[in-house]
């Protein structure tokens, strides 16, 4: 699904572009580091909530601070993913190669943390302690987000539905939830209508993972990434969950025979999408499509806002995303 925008939007988004292109260092080593990682496009779905979030044309906004806004929202989930790509060893990240696989891992973390020094650079000339005071809050529930999974993948314990979602909210959610929340408050918009983009954007969130996490296991699609590279990896999520509570006994011993073993067989992996495709995870669609209404819900209370239109839209792209 191809996610249309408005010319205003378009604009705002070129933007927040050339703002991440000239958040750059003095010395050439680190600017190479900068440019490789920002050559890949990737949805900037997250700045995209952030701008519709702040739009309010009831008041007179400042252009250039919801297009910081919108900026910071992108230099930390950034900073998130080079991190990421080192925790799981990951090769490839928007069809190119990792800094972690193309530099070191040492690189990889570095340019991490230079990355978000960069976004919070940019969140003290705000001048807004409540947007602040949110980032802030949500760039260590997005680290606590990733210990949590970390440590449910070392001990190779089967996770609870609860714990799972409580990863998705504080790994992917927590990000999409600020940017919604920051895009009120520079919007200047009601208590009760930071409120309602809170919920929208902490759902919106949960529900672009678990599409992430279906899309593993969706063998007949064609995706845009490698199928079972969560199973491989051997990380849980929803999906796989329930695929291993409904496998018979038999089943459930492959599953767990090649649980996170990086490579298989042809042979095996056909098993495997055997086993799988005998599941057509109901109860996590089922689950996506109750978050989702929830969201829908949200919007539609959401009093003279400004972009209740895109917002569902950018719901609905959420949602509906095939790659």
């Amino acid at each position: 699904m191809k996610l249309l925008l408005s010319k205003t939007r378009e604009k705002e988004l070129d933007k927040v572009k050339q703002i991440l292109v000239n958040s750059v260092a003095d010395e050439k080593s680190v600017n190479s580091l900068y440019d490789y990682i920002f050559s890949s496009e990737g949805k900037k779905l997250r700045a995209l909530i952030a701008l519709s979030s702040s739009s309010n044309k009831n008041k007179k906004i400042s252009i250039n601070k919801r297009v910081k806004l919108a900026s910071i929202i992108e230099l930390l989930h950034t900073a998130t993913l080079v991190h990421d790509d080192v925790v799981d060893d990951a090769k490839l990240r928007r069809g190119i190669r990792t800094v972690n696989k193309k530099w070191s891992n040492s690189h990889s973390v570095l340019i991490g943390d230079y990355i978000y020094s960069k976004a919070f650079m940019l969140m003290v000339s705000l001048d807004n302690n409540l947007v602040l005071k949110e980032l802030s809050s949500a760039t260590n529930d997005i680290s606590m987000g990733e210990i949590l999974q970390l440590d449910s993948f070392t001990k190779k314990i089967v996770p609870s539905q609860k714990s799972l979602l409580k990863i998705a909210y504080l790994k992917t959610g927590r990000l999409f939830e600020a940017a919604s929340v920051t895009g009120g408050i520079i919007g200047g918009y009601s208590k009760k209508n930071i409120s309602l983009l809170a919920k929208y954007g902490r759902i919106l969130g949960i529900v672009f993972q678990l599409k992430d996490d279906l899309l593993d296991y969706q063998l007949d699609k064609n995706i845009g990434k490698e199928h079972l590279k969560d199973y491989l990896e051997g990380k849980f999520t929803l999906p796989y969950l329930e695929i291993l509570e409904d496998a018979s006994k038999e089943d459930k011993k492959i599953l767990n025979k090649y649980f996170g073993k990086k490579k298989v067989s042809k042979k095996t992996f056909d098993q495997l999408r055997k086993i799988i495709q005998k599941n057509p995870l109901k109860r996590t669609l089922r689950l996506i499509d109750r978050e989702t209404k929830k969201a829908i819900n949200a919007v539609e209370d959401l009093s003279s806002h400004s972009s209740k239109n895109e917002l569902m839209l950018l719901l609905e792209f959420a949602n509906g995303r095939s790659k």
